[in-house]
């Protein structure tokens, strides 16, 4: 789906709805919003941040969930040009970055509100999606690693790149299962090219066993999607000579224990390995910058 600035305004309205939906605190939705509005703002050149213009969408652009999220990526560094502290410049692109994964049903807010402590319990899916009946505890636990599904991990490597300033060429629709690299961007006379997995969730998230628990434990999984990931690594390294190659994860316990486990051979292998945390935020083990 492609986003048109009118679009986003109505989504705007729709995710204050969906803030107050699940509990949050009438200053947290107004946080949530108001920051998320100022990045939309921002996109057609209507900056509320003194020296951050943006760029200039005439018309309302439309833009894919891909696009916007590089645009989050340059709104964070404009903000941070306009001298804004670090500790602000963070509140500014973590705001705008749940709003873009919102739309598409990547992040739910204040997700960590259950039944009994004080709030509603959390309704998961965004505009993007469709809301699906399940049990509450089926759905809290969804929610909980919503942040670690395959297009969350692309979706935030992409900004990352972009923000260290990498022209992204492709970021393949990993929904539809689209053959070949994930993520390919370039970087002067660099390529990269990147194979981004998700963490196996606990339960089942269509079918007819929805909301099902899955028989095989995620971390049991998540050695097959690892395996599977450097052997797609190692599979573009050779079909695209001169190119960089690097794997994308989520930042979870088990990740970074198989991680640990081979990073001497993974590094001789020259295959990059970038892990996502729950924030959007990337980390590459071992070097200092992308």
């Amino acid at each position: 789906m492609a986003w048109t600035h009118a679009d986003l305004l109505d989504a705007l309205r729709r995710y204050e709805q969906a803030c107050i939906a699940a509990g949050c605190a009438q200053n947290t939705v107004d946080s949530y919003v108001n920051y998320a509005r100022m990045f939309v703002d921002w996109r057609v050149g209507e900056s509320h941040t003194q020296g951050a213009p943006g760029p200039r969408h005439p018309g309302g652009h439309a833009a894919s969930i891909v696009e916007l999220s590089t645009d989050v990526a340059t709104y964070r560094a404009d903000v941070r040009q306009a001298g804004k502290a670090d500790r602000a410049v963070e509140t500014y692109w973590v705001h705008a970055s749940q709003f873009v994964r919102w739309l598409d049903g990547r992040f739910a807010p204040c997700a960590s509100l259950r039944p009994g402590r004080g709030g509603r319990q959390t309704a998961g899916a965004g505009v993007g999606s469709a809301a699906t009946a399940r049990t509450p505890r089926a759905s809290s636990r969804s929610a909980d690693l919503a942040w670690a599904r395959e297009a969350s991990i692309q979706t935030a490597v992409v900004a990352w790149l972009a923000a260290a300033g990498w022209t992204i060429e492709r970021a393949a629709d990993t929904a539809a299962r689209e053959h070949g690299p994930d993520i390919v961007a370039t970087k002067t006379s660099r390529r990269l090219a990147v194979e981004a997995k998700g963490y196996p969730q606990a339960t089942y998230e269509s079918g007819e066993k929805a909301g099902e628990p899955k028989k095989w434990h995620p971390a049991a999984q998540a050695r097959t999607y690892f395996g599977n990931a450097v052997h797609t690594a190692l599979v573009m390294r050779d079909g695209m000579p001169g190119t960089e190659v690097a794997i994308a994860l989520p930042d979870q316990p088990s990740n970074r224990t198989l991680v640990g486990q081979v990073r001497a051979s993974l590094a001789e292998l020259r295959i990059r390995v970038f892990l996502v945390g729950p924030d959007g935020s990337v980390t590459e083990p071992g070097r200092a910058s992308a």
